[in-house]
C-alpha cells in the first residue's frame, strides 16, 4: 500500500487512472490487429500504450507488470515489420495479456503495490519473423527534432547528428517546437529545455504520440527527473551532453522503437540477479588501470598483483597450464613478465566469476571446468590470431575473449528446471546454442555478459564489442572490428566446448569481405586443436 499522504501517491493515482483508461484501447487494438486495414495503426497505438505503462511500472519497481509489458512492447516492435493481419497465436497471446492486466487493474483499485504473479503462458516465446537490417540503414531513415535554447550547444549537436540521420531540425522555442512536431512528425524528439522540458514532452506526446522522446536534464534537477518519469518519459540523460552517452541512448531508442527485434524480452530475473552481484574488487580495478596505461611499467603491475594473494595464485596456476607451453615458473614476478599486461588483465578478470558461486551447467551439457576451458581457449586463440592483425586491439579483445561467456552462468540458472532444461538441450543439439538461448530465454550469452560488465562499469568498448558480437553488422562503426573478432572467435570455440578445426565458409567470407586473411586465423586455430588433443 502507498501512504495517501506520501509524495508518490499522486503519481500512483495518475498511473492507475491511465492504466484503467487504457484497458478499453487495448481491447480495441487487439481486435483491430486482425483487420489488414487497421493493422498498422493498431500496432502503433498498442506500442505507445504499453511503452507508457512500462515506463511508469519501472518507476514504481512493479516487477510483474514491467516484465509482461516489456515483452509486449518488443513483440509489437517486431510486428511493425510484419504485414497484417496478425497471426492467431499472437492475438491469443495478447488476449491473455489483457486478462492479466484486468487482474492487475482490480488490484490497483485498492492501491496495491504487490501484484499477482505473471501467468507463465505469457512468458513463453512468441514466434515472429524478424529481419537483420543494419542499424546504420535504419538511422538513415530516422528524422529528429532538437529543442534547445542554448544556440552554440544546439549548433554543435545538430551538426554531428546530421552526419548520421536523414533529417535533423533544431528550434529554440516551445511555440516553434510545437509547430514543427505537428507538421513534421519526426521519429525522435530530443528536448534540452530546462524546466520547460516537461511541457515540451507533453506537447510531443499530444501531437506526435508515436515519436520517441529523449530528454536532457541538468545533473542537479532531480525534480524534473522525477516528474518526467511520472509522465512516462524514461529516456533521460544529463547535461553536459557527452557524445558517447547520447549515442548510446539513441541506439537504445532505435532498438526499442524502430528495429526489428532479435530478442523479444530481456529476462527480468537475470537483470535482478546482476543487481545482487558484488562490485568489482579494488585490486581488479587497479590492475585494469595499470594494464590500460602504456606509460606504467610492468614492475608496478607486479607490485599490485602481489598484494592480492588470490590473483597471484590464479596467475601462477595459469602459468603452469600446459596450454601455454611455458617452462616451470615458480614466482609471480616471472609469470607476469612472461604473460605481459594483456594476459594478466584477462586472468585477473576471471576472479569476477567467483561472484556467481557454483553453477549447474548441465543444460549446456558441460561442466564448470569446460566453461573455464572455453574462456582460456578463446583467450589463447584471440592472442595468437590478433597479434598478427592488430596488437593494439588486443587490450580490449584479450578481455572480451575471456569474459564473453560469463553470461552463460546466469542463463544456465534460468533453465535449471527439468522440463525447461531437457527441451533447451534438445534444441541446442538440433539448432545450436544461440538459437536455443533466444528461443527459451529471449536473450543470449553475449547480451547477458555485456549487461554484467556494464553493471561492473568496464570500458564501453569491451561492453559493446561483446553485446554486438552475435550480429556485428548492427554494431557502432567504431567497434565493428572488435565485434567481428569476437563473433569469429566465439563461433570457432563454442560455448559447449566444441572447437571448429577448420574455418567455416561463412567465416571465410566474413574475413574476405573485411579485408582479413584467413591464413593467420587458421594457423592459430591449428595450435588450439593441437592443445585440445593433448
Amino acid at each position: 500500500m502507498i501512504d495517501t499522504n506520501d509524495f508518490e501517491y499522486e503519481i500512483y493515482e495518475i498511473f492507475k487512472d491511465q492504466f484503467i483508461n487504457n484497458m478499453v484501447h487495448i481491447e480495441n487494438g487487439i481486435s483491430d490487429l486482425q483487420n489488414p486495414e487497421s493493422y498498422e495503426s493498431a500496432v502503433n497505438n498498442l506500442f505507445r500504450i504499453f511503452h507508457g505503462i512500462k515506463a511508469n511500472s519501472r518507476y514504481f519497481h512493479f516487477e510483474a507488470i514491467t516484465t509482461v509489458v516489456d515483452k509486449v512492447e518488443k513483440v509489437l516492435s517486431s510486428l511493425r515489420d510484419v504485414n497484417g493481419p496478425a497471426d492467431t497465436n499472437i492475438v491469443e497471446w495478447l488476449l491473455r495479456v489483457q486478462e492479466q492486466c484486468s487482474v492487475w487493474m482490480q488490484e490497483m483499485e485498492s492501491t496495491a503495490t504487490e501484484f499477482s504473479k505473471v501467468n507463465p503462458l505469457l512468458l513463453r516465446a512468441v514466434d515472429i519473423h524478424t529481419s537483420n537490417e543494419k542499424l546504420s540503414s535504419i538511422m538513415k531513415k530516422i528524422s529528429i527534432i532538437y529543442l534547445d535554447d542554448n544556440t552554440k550547444r544546439s549548433n554543435q549537436l545538430v551538426g554531428a547528428l546530421k552526419k548520421t540521420f536523414i533529417s535533423v531540425q533544431q528550434t529554440d522555442s516551445l511555440a516553434d517546437f510545437e509547430k514543427k512536431i505537428i507538421n513534421e512528425q519526426a521519429n525522435i524528439c530530443i528536448i534540452n529545455f530546462s524546466k520547460e522540458s516537461i511541457k515540451a514532452s507533453k506537447l510531443s506526446q499530444i501531437h506526435a504520440p508515436l515519436s520517441a522522446i529523449i530528454v536532457i536534464v541538468d545533473k542537479s534537477d532531480r525534480d524534473t527527473f522525477v516528474k518526467l518519469g511520472a509522465e512516462g518519459i524514461y529516456h533521460i540523460i544529463k547535461n553536459p551532453i557527452m557524445g558517447d552517452v547520447l549515442k548510446r541512448e539513441l541506439l537504445s531508442v532505435i532498438d526499442s522503437h524502430f528495429t526489428p527485434r532479435h530478442f523479444l524480452i530481456s529476462n527480468k530475473k537475470i537483470k535482478n540477479f546482476i543487481q545482487t552481484l558484488q562490485p568489482l574488487h579494488a585490486s581488479i580495478l587497479q590492475i585494469q588501470r595499470i594494464c590500460n596505461d602504456e606509460e606504467i611499467s610492468i614492475k608496478e603491475l607486479i607490485k599490485v598483483v602481489k598484494l592480492d594473494p588470490i590473483i597471484s595464485g590464479m596467475i601462477l596456476k595459469a602459468a603452469r597450464n600446459p596450454m601455454y607451453g611455458l617452462e616451470e615458473i615458480n614466482t609471480v614476478d616471472h609469470a607476469i613478465s612472461i604473460f605481459g599486461k594483456m594476459r594478466v588483465k584477462a586472468i585477473a578478470l576471471t576472479k569476477m566469476i567467483n561472484a556467481f558461486g557454483k553453477t549447474d551447467l548441465s543444460a549446456y551439457n558441460i561442466s564448470e571446468s569446460v566453461f573455464s576451458n572455453v574462456a582460456a581457449l578463446r583467450l589463447t586463440l584471440m592472442i595468437k590470431w590478433y597479434s598478427k592483425v592488430s596488437i593494439s586491439s588486443l587490450s580490449i579483445l584479450s578481455t572480451t575473449a575471456i569474459l564473453g561467456n560469463i553470461g552463460q552462468l546466469l542463463i544456465a540458472g534460468e533453465i535449471a528446471t527439468p522440463d525447461k532444461k531437457d527441451n533447451f538441450l534438445k534444441d541446442l543439439n538440433e539448432n545450436g546454442v544461440q538459437h536455443a538461448e533466444e528461443k527459451f530465454t529471449h536473450t543470449t550469452t553475449a547480451y547477458v555478459s555485456s549487461d554484467i560488465l556494464s553493471y561492473w562499469q568496464l570500458d564501453n568498448d569491451i561492453i559493446d564489442s561483446i553485446r554486438f558480437s552475435d550480429y556485428p553488422q548492427n554494431a557502432p562503426e567504431e567497434v565493428y572490428h572488435l565485434c567481428l573478432a569476437n563473433h569469429i572467435v566465439y563461433r570457432l570455440i563454442e560455448l559447449n566446448g566444441n572447437v571448429q578445426p577448420k574455418i567455416p565458409k561463412k567465416i571465410e567470407k566474413l574475413l574476405h569481405d573485411n579485408g582479413l586473411s584467413a591464413e593467420p586465423l587458421q594457423k592459430a586455430l591449428d595450435a588450439i586443436v593441437k592443445i585440445t588433443a593433448q
